[in-house]
């Protein structure tokens, strides 16, 4: 479902004509910020270039959207399962449709859309993903 929403919202990170290309560029980001040394921003877009090669030659799609759950970055860490129980005090395979478009609108700026601290935003931001979800016949 999650997956479903995700392109259907088309999220910054998907693109129609490489979506795995997307994702994997996402996740490599989070690679190499984490365990590459670099000097130079070209340094960081060659080993950004080289992750994503790799994670696309070693990964299938099902794998990398996987990782990409586990990267994405919230106000209290990373990934959905952990946001999930955070927000919701629910596990993934719990949460509503509505649920699900909130924690993606949080993602997009946890600080600004938190329901906790900014709850109007947060608000705002699912009814928009949710009527994005609902023009494009994906209920």
């Amino acid at each position: 479902m999650i997956k479903n929403i995700i392109f259907c919202l088309e999220i910054p990170f998907y693109h129609e004509n490489n979506p795995d290309a997307q994702i994997a560029g996402v996740v490599a980001i989070h690679f190499v910020e984490k365990f590459v040394e670099y000097k130079k921003i070209s340094e960081w877009h060659f080993h950004n270039a080289l992750w994503t090669i790799l994670l696309i030659h070693h990964f299938d799609k099902e794998k990398l959207f996987i990782l990409y759950l586990h990267l994405i970055r919230f106000e209290r860490g990373f990934g959905f399962a952990n946001s999930a129980q955070y927000y919701f005090q629910k596990k993934i395979s719990q949460l509503t449709v509505e649920e699900v478009v909130m924690l993606l609108g949080i993602a997009r700026s946890p600080t600004m859309y938190s329901p906790f601290s900014h709850p109007e935003n947060a608000k705002k931001i699912q009814s928009r993903l949710m009527q994005k979800l609902t023009e494009s016949n994906c209920l």
